[in-house]
C-alpha cells in the first residue's frame, strides 16, 4: 500500500507486462531474470514452504540424491547447527565412505576446509569446497566434543554412490535395515537386503526411518508393498477439488515376521507414508519420536535445467489419518538426540526397539 503507483496507468493493460518491462526499463535486463523473479514472487504469495523454484544447482543436487547419481566427495552429511551459531557440523558420515574410514564422527564441528575458515559459510559453499575430483585430498579441521585440541583429518576423495539402504544382523537374529531416503533404487536395494537377512535366519526386523526426509511417493509404495498383502492401500491423496487418488501396492509382499519401525522428528514425507501404512495395516509397531508432519505432495515441473516444485495435494494414511502439520506419534515414545542415531550403545531408541521385539509386542 505504501509503494508509489504513479505511472502504472501508463502500462498498456492489453499487453503483456513482461514485454513492457523488457522494452521500457531504462537498463537492459535479461528476460530470464525477470521470469525467475516473477515466479519467485508468485510462490511467495502461496505461503507454502514446499512450493519452490529450484535453480540448476539445487535441482542437480536433488537429482543426484533421488536418482542415486555418483559424485566425487568424501561421503558425509553436513548441517549448519543453529544451536552453535550456524557452525558447519557433521550430521553423519556414510558407512564405508572416505569420511567414515578417516574417522570423521557425528557431531564433529568443521572449523576449516583446506585451511580456510568455515565461519559464515553457506551449505552450497561447504559442499563445493568438500567435493572435488576423485583421488584428490581435502583436509578438514575438526573440533570434537571431549577433545581439547582441534584435529586435522586428511581425506582422499572417492567416487560417492549414496546407497539409500543399509542393513546388518543384530543379536538374537534381529535384522536391522536403515533407509536414508526414498529414491529411484530404494525398493530394489531394500529387496536385496531383506533377501540377505532372511538367508541369514532373521526372525524379526527393525526398519529405521529416522532422519529420513522422504523422497518419491512411488518408492514408499514399493517399500510398504514388501511387507503387506498384494493390492494393499499404502496412501491416498486429496487435491484442492477433493479428488482422491489411491496408491496401492502391486507387490506380493507379506514378510511375516515381527517388525518395528523407528521414526524421529526428522522422519518426513515418504517416511511418514511408510510408517503410517505399516502401522495401519498392523504390520509393525512404531518406536521413537513424533514425526515431522509433512503431509503434502509436490510435483516437479522441469524447465531449462531448473524445476518448479509445486504442492498439488495432501496425503493421508490408509486409515484416513491426517499427517500434514500433525505427524505420527509412535506407540513407544523415546526422545533422543538425532545425532546419536546409529551409535549402538548410546542409541536408546534402538535399544527400546530391540526390547519391544523381545517382549513380543512388535505389532500394534
Amino acid at each position: 500500500a505504501k509503494v508509489p503507483t504513479d505511472g502504472l496507468d501508463r502500462l498498456d493493460k492489453s499487453k503483456n507486462v513482461l514485454h513492457q518491462l523488457v522494452n521500457l526499463y531504462g537498463r537492459k535486463v535479461p528476460k530470464d531474470v525477470l521470469v525467475y523473479a516473477a515466479i519467485q514472487g508468485m510462490l511467495v504469495g502461496l505461503e507454502d514452504p514446499y512450493s519452490v523454484l529450484m535453480g540448476p544447482d539445487e535441482y542437480g543436487k536433488l537429482q543426484e540424491q533421488v536418482q542415486n547419481k555418483e559424485f566425487g566427495g568424501i561421503g558425509v552429511y553436513i548441517e549448519l547447527d543453529r544451536d552453535a551459531g550456524n557452525q558447519l557440523t557433521v550430521f553423519e558420515p556414510i558407512e564405508g565412505t572416505p569420511a567414515a574410514q578417516a574417522g570423521v564422527e557425528p557431531g564433529d564441528r568443521i572449523l576449516a576446509i583446506d585451511g580456510k575458515s568455515t565461519k559464515g559459510i553457506s551449505m552450497d559453499g561447504a559442499q563445493a569446497a568438500i567435493r572435488g575430483p576423485v583421488g584428490t585430498k581435502v583436509v578438514l579441521t575438526i573440533k570434537r566434543t571431549g577433545h581439547p585440541q582441534t584435529l586435522k583429518i586428511p581425506i582422499i576423495r572417492g567416487n560417492i554412490h549414496v546407497v539409500s539402504v543399509t542393513a546388518r544382523m543384530l543379536p538374537d537374529k534381529i535384522g536391522y535395515v536403515r533407509l536414508r531416503q526414498f529414491g529411484s533404487l530404494t525398493a530394489s536395494e531394500l529387496e536385496t537386503e531383506l533377501t540377505r537377512l532372511r538367508s541369514q535366519g532373521a526372525r524379526a526386523l527393525i526398519l529405521d526411518l529416522r532422519n529420513n526426509g522422504g523422497g518419491y511417493i512411488d518408492a514408499s509404495v514399493n517399500v510398504v508393498g514388501q511387507f503387506t498383502a498384494p493390492g494393499s492401500l499404502v496412501v491416498y491423496t486429496l487435491n484442492r477439488n477433493k479428488e482422491r487418488r489411491d496408491y496401492n501396492s502391486n507387490l506380493r509382499g507379506g514378510l511375516d515376521i515381527p517388525m518395528v519401525v523407528m521414526v524421529n522428528r526428522y522422519s518426513a514425507s515418504a517416511s511418514e507414508i511408510t510408517a503410517g501404512a505399516l502401522r495401519d495395516h498392523k504390520v509393525a509397531a512404531l518406536v521413537g519420536e513424533k514425526t515431522f508432519g509433512k503431509g503434502s505432495v509436490q510435483q516437479l515441473y522441469p524447465f531449462n535445467n531448473s524445476a518448479l516444485k509445486l504442492t498439488i495435494a495432501r496425503f493421508y494414511s490408509p486409515a484416513g489419518h491426517v499427517i500434514d502439520n500433525k505427524g505420527i506419534v509412535p506407540e513407544y515414545a523415546v526422545a533422543m538426540e538425532p545425532r546419536l542415531v546409529g551409535k549402538f550403545e548410546q542409541d536408546i531408541q534402538l535399544q527400546k526397539a530391540i526390547r519391544v521385539i523381545r517382549s513380543g509386542k512388535a505389532r500394534p
